[in-house]
Order: C-alpha cells, then sequence, then structure tokens
C-alpha cells in the first residue's frame, strides 16, 4: 500500500500536500508504536510517511482481530481490533497496536486505525477513514491454512510490481525484468515485470520461456516459506538488477491450500533499506 503525497523513503522531511481529503484542517499527530511486524503496519497506516508492508492476522469469523507480535509463526492469540460485517458485503475494521506498553492507569497507548472496504471472494479491498487517513489502501487475502515450507511454493510464477527507491543499479543498456523510470517527489520509480520458476527447494530457477523471450524478464534468486507461510526472496534480473521482497503465500479465489494450486499467489513488498514498493505474483 502506499501514502499519496508522502515523503520519499527515508527521508525525514515534510511531506507534500495529501491528495485525497483527510477530514480536518490540522496537520495529523505523529504516533509511534511497538517495534512489532503488526506494530510498524499499524504506526504506518495512523501516520503520514510513505510505507509498504505484508504480513499475517487472523480474522475469527465473530468479529475479532488477532495478529502476533513476531512474524514466521502460526500463534495469532493476541487481540489487535475488530471488524463488522454489512449484509452487502461492505466492511469495517479497526486495528489498534496491542504490543505497545500501556499507560499506567492501564489505558492502551498504541496508534489505531480505521478501514473501510468490500469483501470480494477471499479478499478484503479496504482503505484507511478518517481523520488521519493519508490514501494508505490494503487487502487481505486469505492464505493457505496449512503449515507452509519451501515445498509449498514451486511451478512457474508471473510477477508484476512497482515501487520507489534508489537509482537503478543495472549498468546494461537493455532493462531486464526491473525497469527504471523518471525520477520525481517520491525518488526513483521502478517496475516489475517478469516470471520465475521455484523449484519448491528454496531455489529460483531460470524459466524456459523467460530465457527463450527476446523481453528477457527472467528473474533467479533464492527464497525462504515460514510455517505461517509467510517469507522472504532475493529476485535478479538479466541486467543483474538485485531486490529483497517479504512475502505472504495466498491462494486466490478459492479456499485451497498445497503447492499444485492453479489459484497459489504471492503478495509481496520490497524489503531494502530506501526502497518501498508492492506487487504480486501468480502461478501459470
Amino acid at each position: 500500500m502506499f501514502f499519496a503525497g508522502a515523503t520519499p523513503p527515508g527521508s525525514t522531511s515534510t511531506g507534500s500536500p495529501i491528495l485525497i481529503p483527510t477530514g480536518g484542517t490540522t496537520p495529523p499527530t505523529t504516533v509511534t508504536g511497538s517495534n512489532t511486524p503488526f506494530g510498524r503496519f499499524v504506526t504506518g497506516l495512523a501516520n503520514n510517511g510513505v510505507l509498504s508492508a505484508n504480513g499475517r492476522i487472523y480474522f475469527d469469523g465473530t468479529g475479532s482481530v488477532y495478529a502476533a507480535s513476531t512474524s514466521g509463526s502460526l500463534l495469532l492469540n493476541t487481540l489487535a481490533g475488530s471488524y463488522t460485517v454489512s449484509s452487502d458485503c461492505s466492511i469495517r475494521i479497526t486495528l489498534n497496536d496491542p504490543f505497545t506498553p500501556p499507560a499506567a492507569d492501564g489505558t492502551a497507548t498504541g496508534p489505531k486505525v480505521t478501514l473501510e472496504g468490500e469483501v470480494v471472494d477471499n479478499r478484503i479491498e479496504a482503505a484507511v477513514t478518517g481523520s488521519n487517513a493519508a490514501g494508505a489502501t490494503v487487502t487481505f487475502v486469505r492464505v493457505s491454512q496449512n503449515s507452509c515450507s519451501n515445498a509449498s511454493l514451486q511451478g512457474n510464477f508471473s510477477i508484476v510490481g512497482s515501487g520507489f527507491g534508489q537509482a537503478n543499479s543495472s549498468s546494461s543498456a537493455t532493462p531486464g525484468a526491473f525497469m527504471p523510470g523518471a525520477n520525481g517527489a517520491l525518488g526513483a520509480p521502478f517496475s516489475l515485470l517478469g516470471r520465475f520458476t521455484a523449484d519448491g527447494n528454496g531455489i529460483l530457477v531460470p524459466d524456459a520461456s523467460g530465457i527463450s523471450s527476446p523481453f528477457k524478464r527472467t528473474l533467479i534468486g533464492t527464497y525462504n516459506v515460514s510455517v505461517d507461510c509467510t517469507g522472504t526472496a532475493t529476485l535478479v534480473d538479466s541486467a543483474g538488477v538485485t531486490r529483497n521482497i517479504g512475502f505472504v503465500l495466498a491462494n486466490d479465489n478459492r479456499c485451497v491450500s498445497g503447492p499444485t494450486s492453479a489459484n497459489q499467489s504471492l503478495q509481496f513488498v520490497f524489503t531494502e533499506s530506501g526502497f518501498v514498493g508492492n506487487g504480486s505474483a501468480t502461478r501459470q
């Protein structure tokens, strides 16, 4: 997700004006949260700064949202918010950072955000609302429910993404899967379009179809999938550009699991310092 008109990655300067109504005329108050993956996610949504993030939370079917203080675990037993679904499939979600120490009187001190959106198949498409809203959108995708491993990710995938960051490091006159754009207010933009093959053992091997293509969009690299179906990967294109991503292994459109699912996808964000952006990879 992105904040429209926010500060560039790594910058401490004041951001450009928000491009959508914020519900108020005074600048939003900066809030801080816990140094946990979920805490950083909620804090990012509550502040006027550019961010991209992914992770795993649990909707219990009765209106409560649960999260964990660490990533890579199936343990999601801390109450972290609530939700209400209307008969028209619209949804209202309230998230708070439960991992911030409470005040002396026991009241919560962490950031809190409200999102509104729509439930479509096994997805929720939502946007942050309220006086601090700064243009962030969030997609919640149903993930594999069984324990995951590197074997859960295998097959041929197409991948699309975009982001901002440092100048493109390629010395090649012909870009590979990572394509640079013209510098702008948020930094040096880039887009990602390519293919990769996951071998089920943590390696992204050359894709025969991509190698033979004149567009040179094949990617190689490594990956690691945790038991909670989140993971990390390093992507390297034909021009030598390298980017690190964090991802969630999802099953789109229907409730299925396992590496043979034709609906398998990765929802990812770029994780290197100084870079921000996101995208998806879908099994072909």
